[in-house]
This record gives structure tokens, C-alpha cells and sequence, in this order.
């Protein structure tokens, strides 16, 4: 039994990792894209929940081929 908060969290973060991979775009704004108005909270949350910052996410991920970070986005 998944609860809405989880819901809401999964969503939140399967967005945020996608534009963390998916382009440029500064910290600041893919945590307001997400909901989240405070920066500090959304890397700890996306910490917690990748184990990895969105920095080191990005690092570690940008170069995989569609398919890998489609098949990650799936199953994380």
C-alpha cells in the first residue's frame, strides 16, 4: 500500500532526475520545476532517494545511451 506522499515523491523525483540528465538547467530551477522552493531540501530529498547528488547524478549518468537512462528512469 503506497501512500500519496510516496506517490507524489516518486513523481517528483523520476521528473527531477530527467532534467538533471536531460539538460543544463541550474539547480534552482529544477527544484522549482519539482515543487520544491527550497534548494537545500530538494538535494537532500533527491540525495536520500538516488544517493547521489544531482551533481554527481548528472556526472555519473549524462553519457549512458537513451535506452540505459530510459531503463534507469524505469526501474529507480
Amino acid at each position: 500500500n503506497t501512500n500519496f506522499y510516496r506517490i507524489l515523491l516518486d513523481a517528483r523525483m523520476q521528473k527531477a532526475a530527467r532534467l538533471v540528465l536531460d539538460s543544463d538547467t541550474h539547480i534552482n530551477k529544477v527544484s522549482y520545476a519539482v515543487g520544491m522552493s527550497s534548494v537545500s531540501y530538494f538535494i537532500k530529498l533527491f540525495s536520500d532517494y538516488y544517493g547521489l547528488t544531482p551533481k554527481q547524478f548528472h556526472l555519473k549518468y549524462k553519457h549512458r545511451n537513451t535506452g540505459e537512462k530510459a531503463a534507469f528512469m524505469l526501474y529507480n
